[in-house]
């Protein structure tokens, strides 16, 4: 499935790339998540295929937002945040949960999820700036299906009970 996913991504990065002005950081993304996903470490266990479908089809839920171009850098502290964690990740990054071993490093020193709060805070920044229904039923989409996805990948990642003592934070500090 990541060599599905790393073409798809490549698709995603030619039309990122061809849209310019916000289109950059996020052709910069796509571009990163189709390397790492050729390059994936042979996970040591997965979650069930209706697990690895649902964050499949999470990935494209932000794609529903409906912004304009200069709306759309609201999301852009959200969207560094979420390249760093999948840097970090670098080859143990993956769409679907699964253990590729346990990293640390960058933001994950912090937050268990950082990825994941870097997509959310990207698009809660565009719903701010521009407010609708469809938006905000977007985003609460988005955060069931990340909810969803965290407590999956938590219970299959080898030693997430140790490191989630010494990394308090899930998703949003102080809060979960």
């Amino acid at each position: 499935m990541n060599r599905f996913g790393a073409i798809l991504f490549v698709f995603l990065f030619l039309v990122r790339l061809k849209q310019g002005g916000f289109g950059l950081p996020l052709a910069a993304q796509s571009a990163l998540a189709a390397c790492l996903l050729v390059f994936a470490r042979t996970a040591s266990s997965r979650a069930p295929v209706s697990m690895r479908v649902l964050a499949w089809l999470s990935v494209f839920v932000p794609m529903g937002l409906q912004v304009e171009s200069p709306a759309a850098w609201a999301g852009l502290p959200g969207l560094l945040l979420s390249l760093w964690g999948m840097a970090s990740l670098g080859f143990s990054f993956s769409i679907e949960p699964a253990d590729r071993g346990l990293v640390q490093c960058g933001p994950y020193r912090w937050l268990r999820h950082p990825m994941y709060a870097g997509e959310l805070l990207a698009c809660l920044g565009v719903c701010a700036v521009q407010p609708s229904l469809w938006n905000m039923a977007v985003v609460l989409l988005f955060m069931i299906s990340l909810i969803i996805r965290i407590r999956a990948e938590e219970q299959i990642v080898a030693g997430y009970g140790e490191y989630a003592k010494s990394t308090r934070w899930r998703l949003i500090p102080r809060l979960w």
